[in-house]
């Protein structure tokens, strides 16, 4: 589904096709909209995925969404088959909605990949979140594990420290070029200089980091641990609360098999909390983790958390450093700029503290 905001505020009008954006294809609107009686549908924003999103009323809240450009077809309907399945276990997960034909996803003629899901209520925590809150986002997080779980494990090594050991090969060789360039022109200027600050500390501390991480990683990267699908993304903005409890867990693209650590360092690490005080952070987690899913205490704790602050410290950096690849080398676009700006700063904040 993609980070939502809060609830829609939108008035129930009757079903019409004018109520419906223009952007969305006719085979759209009566495969999914019309089939459903749905009355009213307007754009929601939504991350910098690629996605579009869609906010709809009607005898159920649903979103409608439109998977970036460029996913295939297999992997959207392996994403729904693993979230249904898990789903019937665990009722923090959306709902796929079904189509004139049964199906969950409906191709539009451009080959565009939409689904309609459940409206997941609620708020995402703030970044200042406290410990406790963190924890509770923890035990949300070790409920989806748990139905995941169900449909298969393994013990193999985590594949997130593979990924992040390549990544940093990859920016090794991408960063001399990266922040020896002027942003491009069409950046906002506040960006720009935001930009130009994030170069400087990649110039001034990369080669450093790039071995300690690198370092960090193979420590903790050759015992095999244990496997199943994780959702692989789920940061601040995709675990929804009311009332202070959990109420919603969304967006599910980045699903694939792995170490359950690899969501709980990307949960963790998206929190101020963390940044202040990442052993008392950590350990929060873990109990919290822990209470929902207890094969995971059977694993050796001092392990679990070197490997959690392994993958969160370097992914900080990594992230930095993706940033101004795309921005400046690349020239990637973006659909808002005060995001990415936000998104920029809020990382600089972050890699302070690791050094």
């Amino acid at each position: 589904m993609g980070a939502l905001p809060g609830p829609c505020r939108v008035r129930r009008q009757a079903a019409d096709v004018e109520a419906f954006p223009v952007m969305i294809p006719e085979e759209i609107r009566s495969g999914l909209l019309q089939h459903h009686g749905l009355t009213q549908v307007h754009p929601l924003a939504a991350g910098m995925s690629g996605a579009e999103l869609y906010g709809c009323q009607g005898p159920r809240r649903l979103v409608l969404r439109r998977w970036p450009s460029g996913t295939k077809l297999d992997r959207v309907a392996l994403v729904h088959r693993v979230i249904s399945q898990a789903q019937k276990h665990c009722p923090l997960l959306p709902e796929y909605q079904r189509g004139r034909a049964g199906e969950t996803v409906v191709v539009d003629a451009r080959g565009g990949l939409w689904e309609l899901v459940d409206w997941m209520p609620g708020e995402p925590l703030s970044y200042a979140a406290t410990r406790n809150q963190v924890a509770a986002g923890a035990g949300a997080i070790a409920a989806v594990h748990r139905a995941l779980r169900i449909q298969g494990q393994s013990e193999q090594p985590v594949a997130a420290v593979r990924d992040r050991q390549v990544r940093i090969g990859a920016l090794d060789a991408a960063l001399p070029r990266a922040v020896a360039t002027d942003p491009p022109r069409q950046l906002p200027s506040e960006l720009a200089d935001t930009v130009v600050r994030a170069a400087a500390w990649l110039r001034t501390h990369w080669a450093m980091v790039s071995t300690s991480h690198s370092r960090r990683l193979e420590a903790v990267g050759r015992q095999p641990r244990l496997a199943h699908y994780v959702l692989r993304d789920v940061h601040r903005e995709h675990v929804l609360f009311r009332q202070g409890q959990p109420s919603g867990i969304i967006d599910f693209d980045a699903l694939r098999v792995d170490s359950p650590a690899t969501d709980l360092a990307r949960w963790t690490g998206s929190f101020a909390a963390y940044w202040q005080d990442p052993d008392g952070t950590i350990e929060a987690v873990v109990a919290g983790y822990g209470d929902q899913e207890p094969l995971f205490n059977r694993q050796p704790q001092a392990e679990l958390r070197t490997l959690l602050r392994a993958l969160i410290d370097s992914a900080g950096w990594i992230s930095l450093a993706n940033w101004v690849v795309w921005l400046v080398v690349e020239g990637r676009q973006f659909p808002d700029w005060g995001r990415v700006d936000e998104r920029l700063k809020r990382l600089l904040e972050q890699i302070r503290c690791t050094l």
